[in-house]
């Protein structure tokens, strides 16, 4: 799981920055992705320790099964269960073939789910993450700056939510920020 931050271009530091909870959801991601392929009829090859190269009926090809992973992630994230949001999400970063928007859904969506979960550093990282695949998604940009804000991080917070209005400049989250900072 290492190596998807650094495929993203994330800072080692923000992965270090996990915490106990965090780092042992990482450590379960191949499990729950095993789960998932499984649940998709791929199924893990017993000779490579992978997945079987045998296509699911409901997945035509990798970028069918990274839409397939965020939509577990969404209904997860949906039923209020953030653990499983996150670790399915994850698995996104598994898939070579995953688009660079996928990636980026998934990273938001860990980011959410992350900040519902209260844990405003992961949340952070995983948007700051995102924003490097897209530094101008204005719901990304108000998603950080939400989570500065809720961080106690007033300086941040105005920064990111100036992005967010320049974009979209009816954004309610940036404006509340901009309101409450003064």
């Amino acid at each position: 799981m290492v190596s998807s931050f650094y495929s993203l271009s994330i800072d080692v530091n923000q992965a270090c920055k996990l915490n106990w909870e965090s780092r042992r959801i990482v450590s379960n991601v191949r499990n729950e992705h095993a789960q998932l392929a499984t649940n998709c009829g791929m199924g893990a090859h017993p000779d490579r320790g992978g997945l079987r190269e045998s296509t699911p009926p409901n997945a035509k090809n990798d970028a069918d099964l990274s839409d397939l992973i965020f939509a577990e992630a969404k209904r997860a994230f949906e039923r209020q269960d953030y653990e499983s949001a996150i670790q399915t999400a994850s698995g996104i970063f598994s898939h070579k073939s995953a688009t660079q928007q996928q990636r980026l859904r998934c990273l938001k969506l860990m980011g959410d789910a992350y900040l519902a979960a209260d844990h405003r550093e992961n949340a952070i990282g995983a948007y700051q993450g995102a924003l490097k695949i897209d530094s101008n998604h204005a719901a990304l940009l108000s998603s950080l700056a939400n989570a500065y804000f809720l961080n106690g991080n007033q300086g941040e917070a105005r920064t990111f939510a100036g992005r967010c209005l320049a974009i979209e400049p009816n954004d309610p989250t940036c404006t509340r920020i901009f309101e409450e900072i003064g």
